[in-house]
């Protein structure tokens, strides 16, 4: 009867088959540690290495070896399993999707960034230059309210001298507010018409295409969720719990709680 062949698990792979000895001699060489499944026909199910006898020069401390019984080889994920030995490319395939769609997702949400702040900074130029035009009026006014007001104070009666000359203030008010209604029509209808123009435009184009922008976010979030899965149900270990928690966070703020939309710009303005 032929000695029975082992197979061991590592990262998630199915490895071997190999012999008692070959099994002995990766173990010595610290290939395969006494964390590490191994399995045999005749065995119910996998077991770390460390619990089967003759493997390790120091006698295992937990139990005793199972004992091998009739069965079939007990089934174990792996990606060799879905077409040959496809753990390393997975595990890279892995790496590429979760890179691949964070990259996504950020340059997602920084188009959303920079779309509003465009839209922003074109209402800003709209507001301040009506703004920096009331300034500069208000300004001239107030400099010929000054005088007035010096020439009148405390004077219940004035010099025709004074009166003449508080008339001039008072004719010039009137002709500084008149000239900043003519400034005011000439710039509605010509500067800050296209300010408005290019304004409303930028806020349109910005929900136009905030459409496109939630496709390529949607697009990474999926990419990255794949990563995760791959990552979470074909690794081993801290990775594998690592990764399966961070798939329950995106899988909520994404596609449950929709915390992860929250602060993108509206499709409609």
């Amino acid at each position: 009867m032929s000695e029975p062949l082992w197979y061991y698990s590592q990262e998630g792979r199915e490895c071997g088959p190999v012999s008692m000895a070959r099994l002995v001699e990766l173990t010595a060489a610290g290939t395969v540690k006494p964390a590490d499944l191994v399995w045999r026909e005749g065995m119910q199910e996998w077991t770390p290495a460390g619990r089967v006898s003759g493997l390790f020069a120091t006698p295992p401390q937990q139990g005793n070896s199972p004992t091998p019984a009739a069965g079939s080889k007990p089934w174990q994920f792996s990606l060799s399993r879905v077409g040959g030995d496809l753990a390393g490319p997975g595990v890279r395939l892995a790496q590429a999707l979760m890179i691949f769609g964070m990259v996504v997702v950020v340059a997602a949400r920084g188009c959303d960034l920079v779309g509003d702040r465009g839209v922003s900074r074109l209402a800003a130029r709209q507001a301040g230059a009506r703004q920096e035009f009331d300034d500069q009026w208000d300004t001239k006014r107030l400099q010929v309210q000054q005088s007035l007001d010096k020439l009148t104070a405390g004077k219940p009666s004035l010099a025709p001298e004074d009166q003449k000359e508080a008339n001039r203030l008072k004719a010039e008010l009137n002709d500084l507010t008149k000239q900043q209604n003519d400034a005011r029509k000439q710039l509605t209808e010509g500067a800050w018409r296209d300010l408005e123009i290019a304004s409303h435009s930028a806020k349109w184009d910005n929900a136009a295409w905030a459409y496109w922008r939630a496709v390529l976010f949607v697009s990474g979030a999926i990419a990255f969720t794949i990563g995760l899965i791959l990552v979470g149900f074909t690794s081993q270990g801290a990775d594998r719990w690592i990764a399966l928690a961070m798939l329950g966070i995106v899988v909520y703020s994404v596609f449950v709680g929709g915390t992860a939309w929250n602060g993108g710009p509206p499709l409609t303005p």
